[in-house]
């Protein structure tokens, strides 16, 4: 079976998903799903991870952020039911692009991956790479990190440096 092909030209920016998880955030706050702190929370956090506060700067980010909560609460709702629904099929859309954008294969694997994983083998011998978390990190390298820690462990046993 061949794997489904993504037209990247049309992926959404990293802001893009930011101003749609905004404006989803502030219907759910809206609405009384979610308190403001947590609607708000969550976006700033997502802002730091995805890199966008370095981007286009803190005021740019909480613009955006304000900009999709202001005037939303009202005592009578504006927002009609069929307008959220809709609006919740076009975010459920987003789910498989987000896990493509977000999968550890499609970016470098961190150094500190490969200095944790050099850290327990020189603690604890090459049995430290059955350990379950070490298992797990060796699962998220990437082919560089992989031969980096190959010739790191070698180097190791060439000064015989590797405890049993």
């Amino acid at each position: 079976m061949s794997e489904p092909t993504i037209d990247h030209t049309t992926m959404p920016t990293p802001l893009d998903t930011f101003i749609e998880r905004a404006e989803a955030r502030g219907l759910l706050w809206s609405i009384g799903e979610l308190d403001l702190s947590e609607a708000v929370d969550a976006l700033r956090a997502f802002a730091v991870s995805c890199g966008l506060v370095n981007m286009i700067g803190q005021d740019r980010v909480q613009q955006i952020i304000t900009d999709a909560f202001v005037g939303l609460r009202m005592s009578e709702p504006k927002i009609k039911w069929e307008d959220l629904e809709r609006r919740r099929r076009q975010l459920a859309t987003l789910g498989p692009l987000w896990e493509e954008l977000n999968d550890p294969r499609q970016h470098p694997t961190p150094p500190a991956t490969v200095e944790a994983i050099m850290f327990a083998v020189r603690q604890r011998g090459l049995g430290a790479l059955k350990e379950p978390a070490n298992e797990e990190r060796l699962l998220r390298c990437d082919e560089a990190a992989m031969k980096q820690i190959r010739e790191r462990i070698e180097r190791m046993r060439e000064k015989d440096l590797l405890s049993p």
